[in-house]
């Protein structure tokens, strides 16, 4: 039960980080990803707000945004924070025209996925892993206008 609680935790520990000053509205959801077999023996992927999770648990964590000024918006970024109890799931993060770049060092630089290598202890570098990854950022190559929203998301996997 410990578990399922502490799990239950890591859904809300992701949080908006370096969220500039745009004057836009953000909001953070997530979701559990299940295998549901149907009564003719075919498996449906469902998505449903995680009341109990476990390891092994497929997340996915969303940004939904809204420009709520009157002006456009350019450059819009967000960097997203992974729970340290969350590895990345290769190729999940997503959005339409947005540069997007990956952190293995808690944020402070952030590359392309396939440039991104850590230390390895007693000298030299690696390609860094998923589970390396601690942060993401999209920044949207389009400008934002006034209205329009949009999501940005990322699965990952509980440890």
């Amino acid at each position: 039960m410990a578990q399922h609680i502490r799990s239950l935790l890591v859904l809300l520990s992701a949080s908006l980080m370096a969220l500039p000053a745009y004057g836009m509205t953000a909001s953070q959801t997530v979701e559990v990803e299940r295998e549901v077999t149907q009564a003719d023996g075919s498996i449906e992927v469902i998505t449903t707000a995680p009341d109990v999770v476990l390891p092994g648990d497929t997340l996915i964590y969303s940004v939904n945004y809204f420009n709520d000024k009157d002006e456009v918006t350019n450059n819009f970024r967000i960097d997203m924070p992974i729970p340290a109890e969350v590895n990345y799931l290769e190729g999940s993060a997503q959005r339409e025209n947005a540069l997007i770049l990956f952190s293995v060092d808690n944020g402070q630089t952030f590359a392309p996925r396939e440039s991104l290598t850590v230390d390895i202890d007693g000298g030299g570098r690696r390609r860094a892993n998923s589970d390396d990854i601690t942060h993401i950022r999209w920044t949207l190559t389009e400008d934002v206008n006034p209205g329009d929203r949009g999501k940005m998301s990322f699965k990952g996997l509980l440890r």
